[in-house]
């Protein structure tokens, strides 16, 4: 697959599943995708110390589950909940993340990751959305990463990843 693929696929999701509203509702968009979505702190288990778990992606008696550190930001969370909906949706298979591989730290370069993070940043910032935003009322990044309940980080990377800085 490919990094154009993974966001042909956000959009058609976003095409069939979205309201239309902002933010968008990615809980559901994963309910309409029929996949779980679970909370849980990490802090037992065969992951040990919960803090560095961001999420997973598995099947839980057989049913696509998506599951999210509790104690992350809000926005964090909404990226790893989309993150993991791109490993369902593209087929990667079961997946743990931690914030290497959902903010390539490090220079992270495992093309499923990039694939999963291209896909979580379509389907949390839209195009589409951004380009009227910006074009019709002239945000600044800080104004759009609250539209869309995003870090300024991630609103940072996306709008230079569409050419828009």
């Amino acid at each position: 697959m490919s990094n154009a693929y993974a966001v042909r696929f956000a959009r058609s999701i976003l095409e069939n599943y979205w309201d239309k509203t902002l933010p968008v509702n990615l809980t559901d968009i994963a309910e309409k995708l029929g996949v779980q979505v679970v909370y849980d702190s990490f802090s037992q288990g065969i992951f040990g110390s919960g803090d560095d778990i961001s999420g997973t992606f598995k099947y839980v008696d057989g049913v696509p589950t998506c599951t999210v550190n509790i104690n992350h930001h809000r926005n964090r969370q909404r990226f790893t909940l989309a993150h993991e909906l791109g490993h369902f949706v593209l087929e990667h298979g079961e997946k743990s993340d931690n914030s290497q591989t959902l903010y390539r730290q490090n220079n992270h370069t495992d093309p499923v990751e990039i694939e999963a993070n291209n896909f979580a940043a379509e389907l949390l910032m839209p195009k589409t959305a951004i380009s009227i935003l910006i074009r019709e009322e002239s945000f600044g990044i800080s104004e759009l990463a609250e539209w869309f309940e995003v870090s300024e980080q991630a609103m940072y990377f996306r709008l230079k990843n569409l050419g828009w800085l």
